[in-house]
């Protein structure tokens, strides 16, 4: 019963999850759209133009997009994907066993290209670019938590592991972003 509970607190988590990075990545593809429009707009992560802080500096640099696609329409369908896989999870114990890990195993190959995503463009705005975005700093820490969950249920941590492990991803990119920017 208590592992039942768990897993079903840990998809309610993917859930969560999902919609926090859903409304980051939407709001900052909204932000870029109208700044597209109006160059004079100012999107509301930015704290300064040039700064370290400077989400324009971001959104219009060319790491912003692969193969011409923006990176925020990636986030957009890979938020909304975890969202679907945490709903699916949440009732999985009607579709038995084997169907329940398939879904964790695809989810945890899902966060492990979204956390090397999330690595790529840490290194990117730190030392290629030189500003950070707010709004993808959020965005790589819910990675970060989503990854950490994913590979806590595959491998049935408990949640203390889970939070030091999510804990140690994030000092890692922040030492990334932090050398990154002294270099």
């Amino acid at each position: 019963m208590q592992k039942y509970i768990q897993k079903s607190i840990s998809s309610v988590c993917y859930i969560i999850l999902g919609i926090i990075g859903f409304i980051l990545t939407w709001t900052l593809n909204s932000e870029k759209i109208k700044t597209i429009s109006d160059p004079e707009y100012v999107p509301h992560c930015e704290i300064g133009e040039g700064t370290l802080f400077s989400c324009k500096t971001v959104m219009f640099s060319s790491q912003a997009s692969i193969l011409g696609i923006p990176n925020m329409y990636f986030g957009i369908a890979g938020f909304l994907i975890l969202i679907i896989f945490g709903i699916t999870l949440y009732f999985s114990n009607r579709f038995g066993q084997e169907i329940s890990k398939t879904i964790e195993y695809l989810l945890l190959t899902g966060m492990i290209i979204a956390l090397s995503f999330s690595i790529w463009l840490a290194i990117q705005s730190s030392l290629v670019i030189g500003s950070l975005c707010l709004y993808c700093i959020g965005i790589w820490i819910v990675s970060i938590l989503s990854f950490s969950l994913s590979l806590s249920r595959v491998f049935s941590l408990k949640w203390f592991h889970m939070m030091v492990l999510s804990a140690t991803i994030i000092i890692i990119f922040l030492t990334i972003v932090i050398v990154g920017l002294t270099i």
